[in-house]
């Protein structure tokens, strides 16, 4: 294959410049929809075919784990060959690795294991009740966000300054939290980013190693860096600035994670003799909605101006519709997605992005009652299930000893009749220094329990087994559940839940060609919700946040009222709204063909009926690229009243829960005490309260 050939004839000008550029810092900026992808595994294959570069010498990191496994496809069919050895990952992913090789030098073991949000909540919470300080004013969860956020800025508890008591006692507990964690042998997110950068500043020797084994790095979405990810790869170039970085700063929202775009915006200040290219060609989206994007993201002040068109002229006009209420906004997409159908639109084009997670309830409702199959990105995290989680606790376990949370959960379920002083005496047992069969068998001597004894003996005989099998990982997870009866103790959809974890397995030894367990954890806690988006025909509801990255065929935008998206959280600050048209930017170049958004007149907030205005993004993009649909009129809005979510008229069919199926035949919308007269038959009328009647429309 004749790289430098298919270069010339795949990329266009400034695509070419991106990926023939080797020497030095690079900064891409890469409009929505320019070929950012393809223009990043075009520089690694150049690399590899061009130039001549050992694979293993290059690092391309990204923020899922989906993006690295297409990266990795790309790379591989460009070139016709395997790249297994070269580091294409997540941030978290690479610092796994390297810690696995290099955390000793912080005093940790190489098997420690990595926590999520539900597992730090918790040790923050041990570590408030062992401090006795009031929980009543310290919430875990707000102190696991705060501590996160001063980590996510590249700090240690060493550097956080208290200036009053609240912050005194998150330093006591942030400080507790750390204590707790060494003892466990534990890490956080967090921590697997700046453990490596502490180490590659500490010990120059390891930044060395890896300065040499790191010719070249890249690096995709900058926008989304935190500083303590920058920090990380000004220590990994330390000795050498061949860096590449591709991003857009009008797409960056992650700002509630510790993101910040202005990471991007500097970048040439940190790296010196930086060369910037703009890529500026969007293949994606139509005219239409290219412009009327870009006409709405001018209203941020604080960007880095760059060219971007469509290279698919004209496009059908943005529609937008104001609903009566959420309930007449699902109708109304749920009726467009129907006429889609009938010409032949696939549903795995289709996606609905809302705001918030809370607005899903009503397009599911009516995409049910339709017949319309559909999935939902977010929700229930599927690797934060009781049933998951307490199978991976046996998988951490059998790593970490010393991993008292997975401990608590394995002898918790299925119950194997040991309480908790046994488990702390076991526990102890570990700390000392004893590894699990000898900590288990320590305790059994002390014990005069005979049930407890047995209960034990069986459980000590079953580890030594599950040892063994450590490298045949999916051999393993089927023997756990074999040797516990784990599936007995669960009702018919948890079950399925641990069949999908076996084929999880499957599918990660048939991706990665490996069955260690080390590798497959490692693989398990960095999943996102991005990475697990199925194919089977189905519309897409999702977050906009959740969209980052995606494409399809039609987009609708719902809930675009103020308060709502925008936020009313963010409408304080110009920052923040700032954000909040970056997101509502990202959601608008997610659409190729069409795009559809959508408001409604009235909206039920926490069970009370609102009135919000539109959201004021709908005012800045230019008019020419908008065909409104109309709204209902203030005389139809008057005559319907909301019942538990459904629009109730004169003469419409309800059903009650007590009385049966009845017609109204009254609305009244008083403001304080809005209710309806129905008629069940056989002269049995009743009056009804809008606020508080269990009725449905039929």
């Amino acid at each position: 294959m004749n790289i430098r050939a298919l270069i010339e004839r795949e990329l266009n000008e400034e695509q070419r410049e991106a990926v023939l550029w080797t020497e030095g810092p690079i900064l891409v900026f890469a409009g929505a929809g320019s070929g950012k992808t393809k223009t990043l595994t075009m520089r690694i294959a150049y690399l590899i075919e061009g130039l001549k570069i050992n694979p293993t010498n290059i690092l391309a990191v990204t923020f899922t784990n989906k993006a690295a496994y297409e990266m990795k496809s790309r790379v591989e069919k460009l070139l016709n060959r395997n790249i297994d050895y070269m580091w294409i990952g997540t941030f978290h992913s690479m610092c796994v690795r390297i810690l696995r090789r290099e955390i000793h030098h912080l005093g940790y073991k190489s098997n420690f294991s990595i926590l999520d949000e539900e597992d730090s909540v918790k040790l923050i919470s041990d570590a408030i009740k062992s401090l006795e300080i009031p929980k009543d004013y310290f919430s875990p969860k707000k102190i696991y966000r705060e501590i996160s956020w001063i980590k996510s800025r590249g700090k240690f508890v060493n550097d956080y300054i208290p200036h009053d008591n609240y912050e005194v006692n998150v330093k006591r507990i942030f400080k507790k939290y750390e204590e707790i964690k060494k003892e466990g042998n534990l890490l956080d997110f967090d921590d697997l980013i700046n453990f490596v950068t502490k180490v590659l500043n500490k010990y120059d020797e390891v930044a060395h190693f890896y300065g040499d084994k790191f010719k070249f790095i890249l690096v995709d979405e900058y926008q989304d860096i935190n500083p303590s990810q920058h920090k990380l790869l000004k220590a990994l170039t330390k000795y050498h600035k061949n860096i590449f970085v591709v991003g857009d700063d009008d797409q960056s929202i992650y700002r509630f994670r510790g993101s910040t775009y202005e990471l991007m915006l500097s970048f040439k200040r940190d790296f010196k003799g930086t060369k910037v290219v703009y890529l500026s060609k969007n293949y994606r989206s139509t005219e239409t909605i290219v412009n009327a994007s870009k006409g709405l993201i001018l209203f941020n002040k604080k960007r880095e101006e760059k060219p971007l068109k469509s290279t698919k002229k004209g496009g059908e006009k943005i529609k937008v519709y104001a609903a009566l209420n959420e309930i007449d906004e699902a109708m109304f997409v749920v009726r467009t997605i129907d006429e889609l159908i009938s010409k032949g639109i696939s549903l795995n084009d289709i996606a609905i992005l809302y705001r918030t997670n809370s607005q899903s309830r009503a397009f599911e409702d009516i995409l049910i009652r339709s017949g319309i199959p559909y999935r939902i990105v977010g929700g229930i995290k599927f690797y934060q299930r009781k049933e998951i989680k307490d199978i991976i606790s046996y998988l951490r376990l059998l790593l970490n000893y010393k991993d008292f949370l997975s401990l608590e959960r394995v002898f918790s379920f299925p119950k194997r009749g040991i309480g908790k002083k046994t488990i702390e005496r076991i526990k102890r047992e570990i700390t000392s220094g004893k590894d699990m069969i000898q900590a288990i068998e320590s305790v059994i001597k002390e014990t005069s329990q005979t049930k407890i004894k047995e209960n034990l003996e069986k459980f000590k005989e079953n580890f030594k087994k599950w040892e063994t099998l450590k490298d045949s990982v999916f051999t393993l997870v089927e023997t756990i559940i074999k040797d516990t009866n784990f599936r007995d103790n669960l009702e018919d959809e948890r079950r399925e839940n641990v069949d999908e974890f076996l084929s999880i397995v499957r599918d990660f030894i048939d991706r990665s060609n490996t069955e260690n367990l080390d590798e497959f954890l490692s693989y398990i806690s960095l999943i996102t919700d991005a990475d697990k988006i199925e194919s089977t025909e189905k519309v897409t509801l999702m977050t906009v946040h959740a969209a980052k990255g995606l494409e399809f065929d039609t987009v609708f935008v719902v809930g675009l009222e103020e308060g709502l998206f925008p936020h009313f959280k963010s409408l304080a600050s110009r920052e923040d709204i700032e954000e909040e048209r970056r997101l509502m930017y990202v959601a608008m170049t997610r659409a190729k063909e069409r795009l559809f958004l959508t408001y409604a007149l009235r909206r039920t907030i926490r069970g009370r009926p609102e009135f919000p205005e539109p959201s004021r993004f709908l005012n800045e993009i230019p008019g020419e690229y908008v065909e409104n649909l109309g709204e209902y009129s203030s005389q139809e809005e008057s005559k319907s009243q909301f019942v538990r979510g459904v629009s109730v008229r004169e003469g419409e069919r309800i059903r009650h829960e007590e009385f049966g199926y009845g017609i109204v035949i009254e609305v009244h919308s008083e403001a304080n005490n809005p209710y309806i007269v129905v008629d069940f038959g056989e002269g049995n009328i009743k009056q009804l309260s809008l606020k508080y009647a269990p009725i449905r429309k039929e």
